[in-house]
Order: structure tokens, then sequence, then C-alpha cells
């Protein structure tokens, strides 16, 4: 593949859409477009620490700072401001390794209230399998969503270590909540492939019965949160009560979250055409940086199906297939 447009070097992936999962990270020490996530030491307390802790000398990597304050605009809006670091003293902070076996270890000390398990079965998915469901019994609640009971969900009345009496049903406090989850054709999104291709699937059919979309869960589920805090004057509850969340009622718009993502010029609202124009004054607000100009000129630039004209020299590219990042 050395040598051909689009190809050269490429990462080895795992599961469906993992490429993207990374780029607006699932990851516990990244945020969106690879910028690092704040660490809770004395030299990345301020806005400029972070700055100078990260980016580069030359390359786009130089231009970290306006990355990071369009993030901020992005997720705070008006609220971020250059007094108060655009909200950046907010970010959680990273004290320690998060990653899923070391949580599954504190969980499995009595560590952790609470879990989201989305797009995971730590039941049967993960390495030693039979810590993950010993851990599960150490929590108090557990969020399960999925198109099916799996393990995860039931590991509390018939996992190996409930059916050979090393736990019992009884004793095991935990609270599942299982919520069905609607397929890849049953919700609108993005896949982005191993090779950076950004290609929109749009939504084939409505789900079934009261499944929802990942999106509509953790909209809803956000919405819910806040008028919990509205009042509060705790100034840790800062980020809940100022985080934009401007993609409509009901089944949020997945083309809205892209458009954030892409970003856009705060005073006019329309969308940048590329990671070229983001600034570092809090003008302009970009969910990513390296996905800026997947919605270029107010188009949903990953929704592109022109397989070119095979006839003619270099027609197999197909430019204006889909959208790759970055640029």
């Amino acid at each position: 593949n050395v040598g051909r447009p689009g190809g050269g070097v490429m990462a080895m992936r795992g599961h469906a859409a993992i490429q993207g999962s990374s780029d607006i990270p699932t990851l516990y020490d990244l945020l969106p477009g690879y910028l690092h996530m704040p660490r809770a030491r004395e030299e990345e307390l301020t806005l400029d620490d972070y700055i100078s802790s990260g980016g580069a000398d030359r390359g786009w990597w130089s231009h970290f700072d306006a990355y990071i304050v369009s993030l901020l605009k992005a997720w705070f809006g008006d609220a971020a401001t250059p007094e108060n670091d655009f909200g950046f003293g907010r970010l959680p902070k990273i004290t320690g390794n998060h990653a899923h076996f070391p949580t599954m270890l504190r969980m499995l000390d009595g560590g952790l209230d609470g879990f989201f398990v989305m797009g995971q079965n730590p039941a049967v998915g993960s390495q030693h399998s039979g810590l993950m469901r010993r851990a599960l019994a150490k929590v108090k609640w557990l969020v399960v969503r999925d198109l099916s009971e799996i393990e995860t969900a039931t590991f509390w009345r018939d996992s190996p270590e409930v059916l050979s009496g090393e736990l019992r049903t009884e004793d095991i406090q935990t609270e599942v909540f299982l919520m069905p989850a609607a397929t890849h054709v049953e919700k609108e999104g993005s896949f982005t492939n191993t090779q950076r291709l950004v290609q929109w699937r749009d939504k084939a059919l409505d789900p079934p019965g009261d499944a929802r979309s990942e999106l509509w869960f953790m909209s809803h589920l956000f919405k819910r949160v806040r008028r919990h805090y509205a009042d509060s004057a705790d100034p840790k509850d800062w980020p809940i009560q100022n985080l934009t969340w401007d993609y409509g009622e009901g089944e949020p718009s997945a083309e809205a979250v892209l458009r954030e993502i892409n970003g856009y010029d705060v005073a006019t609202g329309e969308p940048v055409p590329g990671f070229e124009q983001l600034k570092a004054d809090g003008s302009t607000a970009c969910g990513c940086w390296i996905y800026s100009g997947v919605y270029a000129d107010g188009v949903n630039q990953a929704r592109r199906r022109n397989p070119g004209d095979l006839t003619k020299p270099g027609g197999w590219v197909s430019p204006e297939w889909g959208w790759a990042w970055p640029a």
C-alpha cells in the first residue's frame, strides 16, 4: 500500500471504528485530537502551564494553544473566557493510572460506587475475567447498555463464581440497570476506519421498543444531572452548569455534534474550513482539531459518496468518498 494515495504505514487497530474511538477518545489519558489529559501536578495547573508542556516547536503541533482553547470554547461556550483560563482549571486532572485493569482492581477493593458499561463486556471480554466478575460484585450500581442481556448484566446470577458457590447471589448488593441499545443501522453517526477515512452512516430504521442510541442516552442523562446542580453554588459544579449542550430535544442530532467537532467561528457560528483557522484567543470553538473540515461549508463531508470516474486515469482514488483526517 506504500506509495498509493491515502496509503503508507497504518496503525494496526482492533474492532470497528476503534480509530474514531481513539481520535475522539475513550482513552483516559487523552482529550479529543490526541491532546494529553491535564495531570494533577504543579507544572500543569494553569492553561499556560499545560500549553507549555504539550505541543511542539515546529509543525502543526506548534499550534497546541489554538487546539485546547478552541476545545474549551466548544465545551463551555460564553462561560469560557481569557479571565478564567477558558475553564481549564475546572477540567478533571489525572492523578494516576485510570486505565481499565487498574480501575477494575480499584473496584475489587471497594473503591468505586458505580460503573457504566457501554460497548464492552468485561465479565467475559477482558483479561482475567474472573477478577472482573468479582469486582462487579463490589459496586453499588452497574449500568449496562447493550443489544442483549450480556454476561456483565447477569454475572450476579449465572457467573462461574456463582455456580461454584464462591459468590452467592443473595450477598451481591450490585443493582444492575440493563438499558437496551440501538444497533448501528438504527442510529446515525460516523465511522472512522484505520486509514482515517470518516464515513457517515444514516439511520435506516427505528430501534425496537425502548432501545435508544448512545447519543440519546448520554444526552438525556446529562440533562437530568444538570437539573440536579442548577442551583448549586459549589465551584466544582461549574463544568456541569456551563457545559454547552445544543443538540436538540428527543433524539439529539448527530450532525449537530459533528458540526461542533468540526469547529466554528464563535461570533458568526459559521463552520471553519479546517484547523488552520483555529485561534488561541477564544474566537473559535472546535470539538476535535484533527477532524476540523469534516463539516466545511456547512456540509457533512463524511456523507460524500462520489466513487469517481473509473474510466479516467487516477479515477480509482475516489477523493470525494467520505472525508479523511487531517485536512
